[in-house]
């Protein structure tokens, strides 16, 4: 499968709230209550938000075994030429620790717990 990938826009912002709020209700299905998850919906602020981060050069992927991950992840690792990376992951999903490990990320040692409910996290970073 291939994929065109482009630069996300700020007007692109409420598509990829849309598709990030569907997504974690299939990946955090079992990690998060569910309640939680079924309540889920785009909000303005985080719209807002996302566009504002998209001006800025934030990169994103919410598809799942559909190749666009690793597609998105490559030309992200790709652009930040010999920039360290670092990212969050919550602790129990496992799926995506995969994923980030199979594309050279690391733990780092370092985590937190935040949220309500409160969601235990883990960094991991990769070397540019």
């Amino acid at each position: 499968m291939s994929f065109l990938i482009r630069s996300a826009l700020p007007g692109d912002a409420a598509a990829i709230e849309t598709v990030r709020m569907a997504s974690w209700q299939v990946a955090y299905r079992g990690i998060m209550p569910d309640a939680l998850l079924d309540g889920l919906e785009p909000r303005t602020e985080m719209v807002r938000k996302r566009a504002e981060w998209l001006a800025d050069g934030t990169t994103t992927a919410e598809e799942f075994s559909t190749g666009m991950g690793r597609a998105l992840m490559a030309a992200t690792v790709d652009r930040a030429g010999a920039a360290e990376l670092g990212l969050w992951v919550l602790r129990d999903n496992a799926r995506a620790r995969r994923f980030y490990e199979r594309a050279g990320f690391t733990p780092s040692g370092r985590a937190r717990t935040e949220g309500d409910p409160p969601l235990a996290e883990v960094h991991y970073r990769r070397a540019g």
